[in-house]
């Protein structure tokens, strides 16, 4: 019989355990995957076997480090991975595909325009505020609102920061309620969590914590155990990769790091879990 084509099977990670979602993803077939970078790590890490039905892997929700995208095409070998930058109050804003630069989110998404703003809301060819032009834009809040997302000439930010190079390639550095203030240097603990991810493999997260004398210094809390990776040695990467200041001060361990139902890291919680620590 004739008809339209069937959609593709796609399957959503959510909150079931890793092993129970490459099940479920293998029983169906299930041809594309939405997942965050964290998510993919940990279904790569508890998966029984490679999940050869999945054809497209779209992840969002932070940067994809060379670990993990190595470990998602061991779990997914017939897969082409595609990297998408931007928010629910955005949908897509950029995507990157195998050509794009390590490190780059990519190029804007069809139909987006993208500008950059300094401190002073003109536009700049440095670091700055991304505010994103779209036909995906979201009309509003159902319900609460947040701080960061501001309008503007028909542009929407939510308070995110990064920067353009001159192929038109986005370059994200963080967000801008996470700078971080380090004596009279600003640092991104997003750029410290992607040199640590890099150099251990391991999930992250950078915190601060005041400081008497530089007003904030940074820690570490890295999921694993410190035989696994030596807190010595990261802090000395650190150091040699991005100086003195933005290396943190102490790096901790934990067995699993406390996550959000989108599958990035709770921060609160984990802030929460550490206080009192240096």
């Amino acid at each position: 019989m004739g008809g339209a084509a069937p959609w593709p099977r796609r399957a959503c990670s959510g909150r079931s355990a890793p092993r129970q979602q490459a099940s479920q993803i293998a029983t169906s077939g299930a041809t594309i995957l939405y997942a965050t970078p964290t998510q993919l790590r940990l279904l790569a890490r508890g998966a029984a076997a490679p999940l050869p039905s999945l054809r497209l892997v779209l992840c969002g929700g932070g940067a994809l480090d060379a670990a993990t995208r190595a470990a998602t095409g061991r779990l997914c070998p017939h897969a082409a991975v595609h990297v998408f930058y931007g928010a629910a109050e955005t949908s897509f804003i950029t995507l990157a595909d195998a050509a794009t630069p390590e490190g780059s989110v990519g190029r804007p998404y069809p139909g987006v325009e993208l500008r950059l703003l300094d401190a002073a809301g003109q536009p700049t060819s440095d670091v700055g505020e991304i505010w994103v032009r779209s036909p995906y834009l979201f009309d509003g809040y159902a319900q609460g609102r947040s701080t960061e997302t501001r309008r503007q000439d028909g542009f929407v930010t939510v308070g995110e920061m990064g920067e353009l190079d001159d192929k038109g390639q986005l370059w994200i550095r963080g967000r801008r309620q996470r700078m971080v203030q380090i004596a009279d240097q600003l640092v991104f603990p997003e750029a410290v969590e992607a040199v640590i991810a890099a150099h251990t493999g391991l999930p992250c997260a950078v915190l601060p914590r005041d400081d008497a004398l530089r007003g904030q210094h940074l820690i570490a809390v890295v999921e694993g155990t410190a035989e696994a990776a030596r807190p010595e040695e990261i802090i000395a990467h650190c150091r040699a990769a991005l100086g003195p200041l933005a290396a943190p001060r102490r790096v901790y361990f934990r067995s699993d790091l406390p996550l959000l139902p989108s599958g990035k890291i709770d921060l609160r919680a984990l802030a929460d879990g550490v206080e009192g620590q240096a």
